[in-house]
């Protein structure tokens, strides 16, 4: 490692004498080490090894004296003043969690599921959680997990527990039932953080304060789902993110910008929560591999031209530019023959970055603001009440279409949060409309976090099944009428959840066809539609006749329905999905400002604005800006508008703009 290091470092300053580097250290143990150390690794519920445990002393112990051998060698070479930051990083599974459940993957049998690690090392670090979360008092252990035999010294994780099914063959475990469960996920979810808090606070010992640390991690969005490898969900971690970003040795995460978006057409998204990490002073760093057209792997989505290659890059580093982001490439290509070629070499691809670098230029001369109107808020721990198998199509729906394909196209910018955000004012108190988008498992503290947005005229847009898992009470649809202000029921698991337009009347409805039609759609591959049936349950409706229904199922029953409730309004959908025109129609009754009234993929702050077009043709579009203001483009120089509040654009196919506003 230290001649690798050393060989790349001077290799670029020979290029550029000036340059600085961030250090990636790999920390992930040799397959030599897992051998001779076969006491230090994850345990799975059958017994079987996997990858290094996160809980082994002696990993620790080695991680510890390799940092600092590594640290002492680069504080002996000519350039270690040109290191500005290090990103140290492990995993059982790429890129930030701890693996082990890689036989799961389209297993259909739940008796052989594994979850979380068995390692003695393990469940030692378990029982110490538990010391630590019930202060030591045996009795209150007992008491959550409803067994008066358990103690400090035998609570034990039951893989059957952890797989059980859904109550009623549903998405959800009954929370009353399984304190053992929702404890052991709640410990489990934090086991990779854990480890890289102790390697921050290592190297910050021995690198001091002024230098960068962070790594992989805080896919918080993307370690929802959770499909084909049924379990994964509970072992992806990074559901204590909130955790970390209070933890001061870190200073950035980073993340590749997701694969499942990587042609013109497809959004700009992120699968971290990037509000929540610019809230607590620290940064994300996107991470750009993009196999552009002169790159030799053609998986991944590789882009196809260079036309193709200039909109996204445009429109990826536009939208990291808009987030407050930070945005490194990365070179995968290999060391000879066609795979030699540099994914960014091109003199095209070359001309681009240096454009958008002179945008982001730009961008800085001026403070970000919190301009945007909506904030989508998150909930990790949610995830802990999940059927290992049924939860993925909601996933599915809710984040993957609702969230990826349907709110990046509104025409309205958001933020993205973590439900534990709700308790700082500026998130509390900086948005018009909040799209609460799971908050499923909710405890007292953050259900009185939901409950202090009810105020000021905001507005509250809640998707299925909110409030419905309580640890105390079980579920219930009660909790659900408590949340939202609407009186509901449920049927268990039966068709495909469908639902149509029936009133056009309400601001959320206005201009879309009555009978306009929404359905959950299934997992594209016969292998995960068998692992995850598209017909999932329990099904909600809301009830009473006063209700003005703005949606309803085939039978009638309401779906969809707004109220006003004097402080705050209420808008609630049973149906884990909204298509872009009813989000958008949401936005209109919230009093929030709409930017484009089509489909576009558009990010905006108050310093710029991002527009992204595929390949569907070319469109000419108006831009509703908040008020008179020019625009210039910041890639090419041109003044498009002077002094306008309707700026009207003309975008050929494959075409990104990042235009610069200036009032």
């Amino acid at each position: 490692m230290q001649r690798y290091i050393d060989e790349r470092i001077a290799t670029v300053l020979r290029v550029d004498p000036h340059a600085q580097f961030i250090v990636m250290v790999e920390l992930r143990p040799s397959a030599a080490w897992l051998e001779a150390n076969a006491g230090e690794r994850l345990v799975t519920a059958q017994g079987t090894y996997g990858p290094v445990s996160y809980c082994s002393a002696a990993y620790f112990d080695s991680v510890d004296r390799f940092l600092g051998g590594l640290v002492g060698f680069l504080r002996q070479q000519p350039y270690y003043g040109r290191i500005v930051g290090y990103l140290p990083m492990s995993c059982g599974s790429p890129d930030s969690t701890m693996g082990g459940t890689e036989g799961n993957l389209f297993q259909k049998d739940r008796s052989r599921l594994t979850v979380g690690d068995f390692n003695p090392q393990a469940i030692a670090a378990f029982r110490q959680w538990l010391r630590e979360k019930y202060e030591n008092a045996p009795e209150r252990l007992q008491a959550a997990w409803a067994d008066p035999r358990v103690t400090f010294d035998t609570a034990t994780p039951e893989i059957s527990q952890l797989v059980a099914e859904g109550a009623d063959g549903g998405v959800f475990r009954d929370p009353k039932d399984s304190g053992m469960t929702l404890d052991y996920f709640d410990f489990l979810s934090g086991v990779m953080g854990r480890f890289y808090s102790h390697v921050m606070a290592t190297m910050r010992g021995l690198v001091g304060d002024g230098i960068l640390l962070g790594t992989y991690y805080g896919y918080t969005l993307g370690h929802l789902r959770g499909y084909n490898n049924p379990g994964s969900m509970f072992n992806g971690n990074n559901f204590d993110l909130h955790r970390c970003l209070q933890d001061p040795n870190w200073d950035f995460i980073a993340g590749p910008m997701p694969y499942e978006s990587r042609r013109a057409g497809q959004p700009f998204r992120s699968y971290q929560p990037t509000g929540s990490v610019l809230l607590h002073n620290k940064l994300v760093i996107n991470e750009d591999d993009h196999r552009t057209f002169v790159a030799s792997p053609t998986t991944y989505g590789r882009l196809r031209s260079p036309r193709e290659t200039e909109a996204v890059l445009k429109r990826d580093i536009g939208g990291s530019i808009i987030d407050g982001t930070g945005h490194w490439f990365a070179d995968w290509s290999g060391p000879r023959g066609r795979d030699s070629v540099g994914f960014f070499t091109d003199p095209s691809i070359l001309k681009t970055v240096r454009e958008t670098t002179n945008a982001a230029a730009l961008a800085l001369r001026e403070p970000k603001g919190l301009s945007a109107e909506v904030a989508l808020i998150i909930h990790g721990g949610s995830m802990a009440c999940n059927d290992a198998y049924r939860a993925s199509p909601l996933y599915h729906n809710l984040l993957t279409r609702t969230v990826w394909a349907e709110m990046t196209r509104m025409g309205v910018p958001y933020d993205t949060y973590l439900l534990e955000d709700l308790a700082d004012e500026r998130v509390r108190d900086g948005y018009k409309l909040y799209v609460l988008l799971n908050p499923f498992l909710l405890t007292d503290e953050h259900a009185q976090l939901i409950e202090g947005l009810k105020r000021d005229g905001k507005t509250l847009l809640f998707f299925y099944a909110p409030g419905y898992a309580d640890r105390e009470s079980g579920l219930g649809d009660e909790h659900i009428t408590a949340l939202t202000g609407f009186p509901v029921s449920h049927t268990p698991p039966g068709e495909i959840m469908r639902y149509s337009v029936t009133d056009t009347e309400s601001p959320i409805t206005a201009g879309i066809k009555p009978g306009t039609e929404c359905a959950l759609e299934a997992f594209g591959y016969e292998l995960s539609r068998e692992l995850h049936p598209p017909a999932f349950g329990p099904v909600f409706r809301i009830e009473g006749e006063s209700i003005q229904a703005l949606a309803a199922y085939p039978d009638g029953g309401t779906v969809l329905a707004a109220r006003d409730m004097g402080e705050w309004k209420s808008v609630y959908c049973t149906v884990p999905y909204m298509s872009s025109a009813m989000l958008r129609g949401v936005c209109r009754y919230a009093g929030v400002h709409i930017y484009c009234n089509e489909d576009i993929i558009l990010k905006a702050d108050n310093r710029c604005l991002t527009v992204h077009n595929g390949y569907d043709g070319e469109r000419d579009i108006t831009i509703n800006l908040p008020a008179e203001t020019g625009a210039i483009d910041w890639c090419s120089g041109e003044q498009v508008a002077a002094g306008t509040r309707a700026l009207k654009l003309h975008l050929g196919e494959g075409d990104t703009r990042i235009l610069g506003l200036e009032q």
